[in-house]
């Protein structure tokens, strides 16, 4: 379940090319949180807090990122290939 939107700042102020973020849990197992790295931003994804979705990647290995609040997150990260919003706000779906 998406947790929150990040926009990594280094990239964003450094050279003005940048990557979002999604902070994620596991719906299954609250202990499990991911980073997910939207590789399709030509696409316009934008998940907001309480979307499920189900994404199809490569794991890359634990990431670390400043938002754009300068607070540093780590988790393994995905970069989505695929994505899929199973529920949750943006699909109108509450649990």
């Amino acid at each position: 379940m998406v947790q929150r939107r990040l926009i990594d700042s280094e990239g964003y102020y450094n050279n003005g090319s940048y990557y979002v973020y999604y902070l994620c849990k596991d719906t299954d197992n609250d202990a499990v949180t991911v980073l997910i790295r939207n590789c399709l931003q030509d696409e316009d994804i934008n998940y907001v807090e309480g979307d499920i979705i189900t994404v199809y990647g490569e794991g890359v290995g634990n990431k670390t990122i400043t938002d754009m609040e300068y607070q540093s997150h780590t988790a393994p990260c995905i970069h989505v290939a695929y994505a899929v919003v199973d529920g949750g706000a943006s699909s109108g779906y509450e649990e």
